[in-house]
C-alpha cells in the first residue's frame, strides 16, 4: 500500500469490502452541506464556560468585558454564545478584499 495521498488500483481492489467514511472536524461550522460539525458543541461550551467565569468577576469589580471569539469566516460561534448570553453589542467582523491592478 502506498502513502502518498493516492489509492492504487491494486489497493482499491484489496480493500473493495470497506466502506470510507469522511468526517468533517472544524470548530468554526462552515462546511458547507452538514447541520453542525464535529469540534462545534464542544467550542461553544468552552466559550459558555468562559463567559460564566468572567460575568462573575464582572459583576464583582463592576466592570464591562469585551469578548472576542474565534470564527474564520463564519460567525456561528460569536452568534450562538451571543444568543446564549443575551448580549447586548454584537460585532461581526467584515473582510473586505480589494484588488490591485498595478
Amino acid at each position: 500500500m502506498t502513502f502518498i495521498g493516492r489509492i492504487t488500483a491494486e489497493d482499491a481492489e484489496l480493500y473493495a469490502h470497506l466502506t470510507i467514511v469522511g468526517l468533517v472536524g472544524s470548530i468554526d461550522n462552515d462546511m458547507p452541506s452538514t447541520d453542525i460539525t464535529i469540534g462545534a458543541v464542544t467550542s461553544l461550551h468552552r466559550i459558555c464556560e468562559a463567559v460564566d467565569s468572567i460575568s462573575s468577576t464582572a459583576l464583582s469589580h463592576s466592570r464591562a468585558f469585551v469578548i472576542e471569539v474565534m470564527g474564520r469566516r463564519c460567525g456561528w460561534l460569536a452568534l450562538m454564545a451571543a444568543m446564549r448570553y443575551i448580549i447586548s453589542c454584537y460585532i461581526i467582523q467584515v473582510v473586505y478584499i480589494i484588488h490591485h491592478n498595478f
